[in-house]
Parts: C-alpha cells; sequence; structure tokens
C-alpha cells in the first residue's frame, strides 16, 4: 500500500486513539481465522480423501453459510473463494493463491469436496462472459465455449472440454437453477459438476407495466407500429425482429400484447436474443380521458344506449364497445329524467366497468350536447381588443415582459336577433398545440410556435329563440419569442470553476448536479435565471433524470439548456456532460487515527514512521477489533483529506500475523504488525475501486508514563526519552503530561540530561557556592533552584544564552527557541555543520528572522518539521521536546538506562 506521505516525513508514527475490543468484524459477521498447520501448495495432493470446502466468500465481499450449494446469478462476476477447507478430523484456512479443486459428479450438484483429478482457476471464472437465456436453454457448445481454456488438471495443463461431452439439465419454464455437468474424456468417463446458474436472463430489459387501452401494444408483425418501445441497458433503442409472444401460462398470445395480462414477448435485435417480461393492468375508467362528439337535431334513444351511445363514447381511437364488459351505468337528461330522447340540451353519461370484467374497473362520466346547430354566425376570435385570425395570430415577446393571458381570449358572434354577443371565460373551451401534441398553457411561457384551438362550448341562446347551439373549432398560430442567445453567451460551471463542455469527477456519495451551474447572458449581456428563463434538463443513457449519484465511467450524464425566454441563434444546443468516476481506494487507514497529531498541517497528509502505513493501537490484554476505515482523496495540488469507508461497503476477508491468517489481534508486538485484507462488496464495486486491499497495524503496551497512551504517536519517543534517562515525569508520579507545555528551565534540564547530566557533568566545571548556589550569570535566576545546575552547565558550555542577562526560566518555550537550544548543544560538541537555511527552508515562513538557521539546522537534520510544518513561534509540548531530542540524539552519552522498576542500570551488552 503506497500512502499519501512525503520521503521527509516526521518520524513518528500515526496512531488509532481508541481501545478497540471486542471481535474481527466491521458491520459485519465475523470473519473466522485460524492458524494454519499445513502447506497449502500440497494441500490438493495430499489432504485426506473426502475433503470439502467448509468455508468461502463469493468474491464479491458475501459469504456462504453452506459453500457446497453455491449458486451463482449470471452476469454478476461472482465465483467460489475458499477460505477454509475440512474433513473429518482437521480444518485449515486458505490462503490467497489457492484454487477451487472441485469434486466427481457423484455427489450432485454443487462444489463437494477436493480431489485430485483437476481443478478451476477461482481468479478465471468471470461470470460476466457467460449468459444463459431462458427461452433456449444452453446448448453443450455454449457451455463448451465457455470453459475453454479454463480448466486446468492439478499441473496446470489445460484441459480441452468436447461439445459431445457435455449434458444440460435445463427446464426452460422453471426458477430453479441450471446445472451443466461434463466429462473430462470418454476414457475417463468421469461427470463433474461445472457451475450452478441462475435462470434470469441478463439480457432482459426490466418488467414493464402498461394499462389497456384496447388496442394491440406489441404485435408479431409490423414492429413500427408497437406500441412499446423496447431499449437496452444503454438506453438505445432496438429494433425488434423475430417477434413471438407468449401468455404467462406459455400459450401463444395471438392477438398480440393486448388485453389485461402477463406476457413474454422474445425477439432478437443486434444479434441479441431478447425476453421481456410484460404486463397489461386493467383500464381504471376513473383516470381514462374519454370523449364523445355532440349530436345536432337528433339523439340517442333509449331503445339503443347499449349499442350506440357506446360506440361513440371514445377513449383515443378505440370506442368502449369494442372493449366490451363496459355498460352505461346512468344517464342525467336536461330535462331532469334518465332517458335518452330527442330533447335538447348537455346529457351526462355515467359508464362502469361490469362486476366480472376482465379488462376495466371503475366508472367515468361524459358528456354531450343535442344541439340545434352547432355554429355561431360570424364567429370572430379577440385576443384583448385585437381580432386573431389563421394567418393574424397572436404574438407574445418574453423579452419584454409579456406572457400569454387565457383571460384575454373571446368569441363574438350574431344572434337570431341581429346583434352581436361576447362569449369568454368559461364558456369557451381552449386547447393548445405544439406542433401535433396537446399541451398545457403554461408551455406559452417558454419560446416557441403553438396554435390554439378555440371553440363555444355548448350554451342556450336566449338571443336566439332559446336554441342549444355551440361554437365551430377556430384555429389560429400563437408566436412566443424572446431575446437571442449565442454560442459563446453560454457557460457552465462546477464547484465554482468553469468548467467547459465537460467534466469528469470522483463519486463521493452526494449528487453532483448541486456543484453544477449555468449562466447564460442574453443580447444585451444581461445573466437570465434559472427557472425563470430557462431550464436545465438532465438525461442519462436517454433518459430524463434527477441527480446524478453513482459512478459510471462509460456513460456521462447530459445537462442540457432548454430555453423559457429565449432562443438560441442557430440550431446549436447547449449541453454539458458530466462523468462520475470511480473513487480509487489507493490508501486506506484506520477512521480512529489521530488526524490531529498525525496529518501534516498544510496538506492533510497522514503521516507514518518509516512509510510503512503501519499504525497503532493500544493493547488492552484482550482481542483488539479491526479499526474502521477511511480512505484518502488528494486533490491535484497535493492536500490531502480522509473519508469514512463506510463499513457496510467492505468485510474483512483475513487478517495474518508473521504471514499466518490468526483468529484475533491479541498479541503486542512493535516488530510484527497485523496485516488486514478487506474486499469490496458487490454495491460499493459499483463506485470504488480497492487498488490495495491491505493495511496494517501494531499493538503497543502501554510504557513506563500511565498518562501516555500506547497508541498515541509520541509514545515511542517519550519512552525512548525516559530509557534514555532524558526525561524523568513529574516528580512523584508515574506521569508525563505529554501535552503540557514545557518551561524553558525544563528544557535546558533535558538538554543537560542528553550532555549526560548528572552521571558525566561535575560541579567542578562551573561556579557553585553554599551561599549562592550555582553561578548561571542570569540575574532572574536563584542558584538554588532545581534547574540552577544544569542552567550553569548550559551557560557556561553556550548552549544558553539568555537575553539582556535574562533567562525567564519560568516562561513556555517555544519550538524554535528548543531548537536552538539544541542546535547550541550540537556545537559544543562539535557535531553541528551549517546549511543553507534558504534551501533547506524553501518557502516556509513560519519562524522568527533570529531562529532561521538553527531552524534550518533542526529540519535538515529531521529534528524538527518532519511533518511538513515549522511552527517555530508556537510553544512545544513535553511530547514533542522529548521527540525532537531522541531525534537528534537517540542514544545517551552516558551508557546508561533504565530497569523495568525504573533503577538507572548499565545498558546491556548487544
Amino acid at each position: 500500500m503506497t500512502a499519501c506521505v512525503n520521503k521527509k516525513s516526521k518520524r513518528v508514527a500515526a496512531v488509532v486513539t481508541a481501545s478497540l475490543v471486542g471481535a474481527l468484524s466491521i458491520g459485519a459477521p465475523a470473519v473466522a481465522l485460524a492458524t494454519t498447520d499445513a502447506g497449502i501448495d500440497l494441500l490438493a495432493a495430499d489432504w485426506f480423501d473426502g475433503a470439502k470446502v467448509s468455508k468461502a466468500t463469493d468474491g464479491k465481499g458475501g459469504s456462504f453459510s453452506d459453500p457446497l450449494k453455491a449458486t451463482f446469478e449470471a452476469g454478476s462476476g461472482k465465483y467460489l473463494v475458499p477460505t477454509q477447507v475440512a474433513n473429518q478430523h482437521v480444518a485449515t484456512d486458505v490462503d490467497d493463491n489457492f484454487d477451487i479443486v472441485y469434486t466427481a459428479a457423484n455427489a450432485g450438484s454443487g462444489y463437494t469436496g477436493l480431489n485430485n483429478t483437476w481443478e478451476y482457476k477461482s481468479d478465471a471464472l468471470g461470470l460476466k462472459k457467460f449468459t444463459y437465456n431462458k427461452s433456449t436453454g444452453l446448448t453443450p457448445e455454449q457451455a463448451a465455449a465457455y470453459f475453454s481454456g479454463k480448466l486446468t488438471d492439478i499441473e496446470g495443463k489445460a484441459i480441452t472440454v468436447m461439445a459431445d461431452s457435455w449434458t444440460v439439465s435445463v427446464s426452460k419454464d422453471s426458477s430453479e437453477p441450471v446445472t451443466a455437468v461434463f466429462q473430462i474424456s470418454a476414457a475417463q468417463a468421469k461427470t463433474y459438476t461445472a457451475f450452478e446458474v441462475n435462470p434470469a436472463d441478463a439480457s432482459d430489459t426490466s418488467d414493464t407495466t402498461f394499462t389497456y387501452d384496447g388496442t394491440a401494444l406489441v404485435t408479431v408483425s409490423n414492429r413500427d407500429k408497437n406500441a412499446i418501445q423496447f431499449v437496452d441497458q444503454n438506453g438505445d433503442v432496438l429494433k425488434p425482429a423475430n417477434v413471438t409472444i407468449k401468455t404467462s401460462t406459455g400459450g401463444p398470445a395471438d392477438d398480440g400484447v393486448k388485453e389485461p395480462g402477463s406476457y413474454v414477448v422474445t425477439f432478437t435485435a443486434d444479434g441479441k436474443t431478447y425476453n421481456v417480461p410484460v404486463t397489461v393492468g386493467k383500464l381504471d375508467l376513473s383516470e381514462a380521458k374519454l370523449s364523445i362528439e355532440n349530436k345536432v337535431n337528433s339523439n340517442y334513444t333509449n331503445d339503443d344506449e347499449a349499442t350506440a351511445l357506446l360506440k361513440n363514447i371514445m377513449l383515443g381511437e378505440v370506442s368502449l364497445s369494442d372493449m366490451g364488459s363496459i355498460s352505461v351505468a346512468k344517464v342525467s337528461a336536461p330535462n331532469g329524467s334518465s332517458i335518452l330522447d330527442t330533447t335538447k340540451g348537455v346529457y351526462t353519461v355515467t359508464v362502469a366497468a361490469d362486476s366480472d370484467s376482465g379488462v376495466a374497473t371503475g366508472s367515468a362520466t361524459v358528456s354531450y350536447a343535442v344541439l340545434d346547430k352547432d355554429s355561431l354566425a360570424d364567429m370572430k376570435v379577440y385576443y384583448g381588443k385585437k381580432e386573431v385570425t389563421v394567418t393574424n395570430g397572436i404574438s407574445i415577446d418574453l423579452a419584454a415582459g409579456q406572457s400569454f393571458d387565457a383571460s384575454k381570449v373571446s368569441v363574438t358572434y350574431k344572434a337570431e336577433d341581429d346583434k352581436t354577443y361576447t362569449l369568454s371565460g368559461d364558456q369557451l373551451e381552449l386547447v393548445f398545440k405544439a406542433g401535433d401534441k396537446v399541451v398545457d398553457a403554461s408551455e406559452l411561457a417558454k419560446a416557441g410556435k403553438y396554435t390554439l384551438v378555440v371553440k363555444a362550448k355548448p350554451f342556450q341562446d336566449f338571443y336566439s329563440s332559446n336554441k342549444w347551439v355551440s361554437g365551430a373549432s377556430s384555429e389560429m398560430a400563437i408566436s412566443v419569442t424572446g431575446k437571442t442567445v449565442a454560442h459563446n453567451d453560454v457557460a457552465f460551471y462546477f464547484d465554482g470553476e468553469i468548467a467547459g463542455a465537460r467534466k469528469a469527477v470522483a463519486y463521493d456519495g452526494t449528487d453532483q448536479l448541486d456543484k453544477l451551474t449555468a449562466k447564460v447572458l442574453d443580447e444585451d449581456g444581461k445573466e437570465l435565471v434559472e427557472g425563470t428563463d430557462y431550464t436545465l434538463e438532465v438525461t442519462y443513457k436517454g433518459k430524463k433524470v434527477e441527480e446524478a449519484v453513482d459512478a459510471d465511467e462509460d456513460n456521462a450524464y447530459t445537462v442540457t439548456v432548454k430555453p423559457i425566454i429565449f432562443t438560441f441563434d442557430g440550431s446549436q444546443t447547449e449541453s454539458f456532460d458530466l462523468t462520475i468516476k470511480k473513487v480509487q481506494l489507493d490508501v486506506l487507514i484506520p477512521s480512529t487515527i489521530d488526524m490531529k497529531d498525525a496529518a501534516n498541517d498544510e496538506t492533510g497528509e497522514i503521516e507514518t514512521e518509516d512509510e510503512k502505513n503501519e499504525f497503532y493501537v493500544p493493547f488492552t490484554g484482550k482481542a483488539v477489533s479491526i479499526p474502521a476505515l477511511k480512505y484518502e482523496v488528494k486533490d491535484t495540488k497535493g492536500n490531502c483529506t480522509y473519508v469514512d469507508l463506510d463499513s457496510n461497503l467492505y468485510s474483512v476477508v483475513n487478517v495474518k500475523y508473521k504471514d499466518d491468517v490468526v483468529k484475533e489481534a491479541v498479541k503486542a508486538d512493535p516488530k510484527n504488525p497485523y496485516t488486514v485484507k478487506v474486499i469490496l462488496t458487490d454495491d460499493a464495486s459499483k463506485n470504488y475501486s480497492l487498488n490495495d486491499s491491505t493495511f496494517s497495524f501494531t499493538i503497543r503496551e502501554y510504557g513506563h508514563f500511565a498518562d501516555v497512551d500506547s497508541a498515541e504517536w509520541y509514545s515511542a519517543p517519550v519512552e525512548k526519552a525516559y530509557y534514555e534517562l532524558y526525561v524523568n515525569g513529574i516528580s512523584g508520579t508515574n506521569l508525563f503530561a505529554p501535552k503540557a507545555e514545557i518551561t524553558r528551565a525544563d528544557a535546558v534540564c533535558i538538554v543537560f540530561n542528553m550532555a549526560g547530566g548528572d552521571q558525566k557533568i561535575k560541579d567542578d566545571e562551573f561556579s557553585f557556592s553554599e551561599v549562592g548556589g550555582y553561578v548561571t550569570g542570569f540575574s532572574d535566576v536563584d542558584g538554588h533552584a532545581y534547574f540552577a545546575k544544569a542552567l550553569a552547565w548550559a551557560k557556561a558550555s553556550g548552549v544558553a544564552n539568555g537575553s539582556n542577562g535574562q533567562f525567564r526560566p519560568y516562561d513556555k518555550i517555544t519550538r524554535e527557541e528548543f531548537a536552538s537550544l539544541l542546535a547550541n548543544f550540537a556545537k559544543s560538541k562539535g557535531d553541528y555543520e551549517a546549511v543553507d537555511a534558504d534551501e533547506v527552508l524553501g518557502s516556509a515562513t513560519d519562524f522568527s528572522a533570529w531562529a532561521k538557521e538553527n531552524v534550518a539546522w533542526a529540519k535538515a537534520n529531521k529534528v524538527m518539521g518532519n511533518g511538513g510544518f515549522i511552527n517555530g513561534t508556537g510553544n512545544i509540548t513535553r511530547a514533542e521536546v522529548a521527540s525532537m531530542a531522541v531525534n537528534y540524539q537517540p542514544q545517551n552519552l552516558t551508557g546508561l538506562t533504565r530497569n523495568a522498576d525504573g533503577d538507572i542500570i548499565a545498558k546491556p551488552q548487544a
């Protein structure tokens, strides 16, 4: 696994801070792991007869309760991955390189055991290449071709399977899995179970449900007239050929897909065979759009209502009388009766499905009028005060703030009294069309060409002898115009940055459309408003969608600007293609890592000890559960962020310690980390690509100090500083206070200890008196203070210089000040070599000018700045002091150390 770590990484370890105790699981069933006793490479040949695959996964994160009955769905890409093999005596865990070994067929279907005859390489299974067609079955030729070149014996030699050695057991109408068996050779006469495939045709489209409307939705011939349009998984329209249609009982559908029921439409297109299940539901009359023509000087009579009336009530172009099982339930005549007769006026008819109807449910009402005439004399149509005709239509200029107002439409006509009257509002029936398509009036808010059909509803004209009349339909054009937008006046922005015509982004589980905006300028340079002036339409695989979430590197989400109050100059369309790529999981880290202490302040990188991606968890005396995970996201500028990887997206395959698979992680061993292998689930594989499936962690015991968590990054250097006699902790306790800031006086004491302390530095090396104590040379220091000897040595050695005759011993020391103490200490030992400060520090500025040379020396020698930052003026913590001390001088100068009880002893000889 390659971490996002620069080569000047700080020499402290990234760690897991939480104490996690429990079974080995991450939101999934525990993975059983056991120490291997036998050589895996000898397993197939050396195991006792009767050995079986006792545990296995499907290669996609799933597991089997009984691997011997494993089945796979066609196109799933799953395959059997044994994780344990067992016989009656012993069970052995299987490592990653073990191949699946199948058994002789006397055990029936599935994978039933091991023998030494032949084996199938698990990493070559590739079920995505195989499709079982439920309609046509699986031929021996198909089966032989499918396994061609994939079967090997235990010596790795290829086995050729001939078509005549295959037999296929399959029921075309059965939902049971398909079993195919074969013989390796006629001479061996042994039959082997090859695979089981669920008989779901991977080429089928999704179930399709339609509502009965009296027409044949699909017919065997005249494919171009089919009401159903078939598309493949990419959204491309198919052109069906060789169409056959069967009912759910398997019989032929002579009338095609028409009557309510279930069908299977089988056809070929582009060299593939498709089996599409189609369901036709009953017509709900309450939701049907029924119509019936008005009549002039005649009427339906009560005697023929069941035939003539039903025949004239239409659902589209189909008469209700042709559907059957629908009857007239009620009639309301204008005279209040329930009888159809010759009375003029409006009749309301209720139709209902028969109780035993197989085609319809519910009821509906439809109205018609018996008229004296269906035309009005001298009828004219007005929009406002302007008369409009077919050639002299209505013009709406959206750019001028105009909009279509249906209340402005009126009709005038001349009655029999020779006067002109006006009809408007509810007295008129208005129909709007865009081409041949009927649209809602709200569509006229968009620029385009429309047709308005105006008709006077039936009414009783008191000015024409109380005759029942209506106005004939009159059509006129409506032109809705707006401003013009040029091609270069449209721009798309993604996440605030201009994105051109296309963009590829990584999956993050959010709707990427939320980050996309468009900017459209009109011809005057004014920015138009989405939702008011234009809309954005999103299509994916040819279908409109509302969000863009899942990764698909082969199919883009296309976002198109749809004008409302303007038109584009020319015929171009303005669109943007958004592709969502899988997340590349290059680096996995425990999610409980202390980001503050482990991450580089500038880049956000997690920096690990020796760049090995090893993380620490504290020893608890019990089994440690596997930490949850984060994955690394690195932008183009090299900045890293870490995102939680949902535990439902992966499973633990195994945990290894010293190359052995183990059941639990419990040993505190800093030299031997536990290595965890994980695998993505099927759902995760759609959006993630796991480049490195392992990560490691080390269990570390607590050290001398009770308040130094063994899982913190500073645990190792603090422990090291203690045993090298550099630090002693808080007097009278076993505490260290690692995150507390440290005084200038205590910092000098630590450097004094690094120089040998009381073991090497004697009082005669500097002035001392019983009365005044140690002579430090600083006016603000008491010669009897606990740190006076150390400061006297530091002053005499040139390690500490102070300022204006003072040292300020109780002030907190900064990082650059401690670096300067160490630099001066190095000079006192003759161990200092100046560096090119400008070259070492580069663009870094987080330090004082006076400390530049010392900071550069410390950074060049990996004493500080290993995390990519200096923070010279910030106060240093006790843990950081210990770390910098051992970074500069890993071994003390005395040859002494401490034992387990804290006593100072000579270091053991190597």
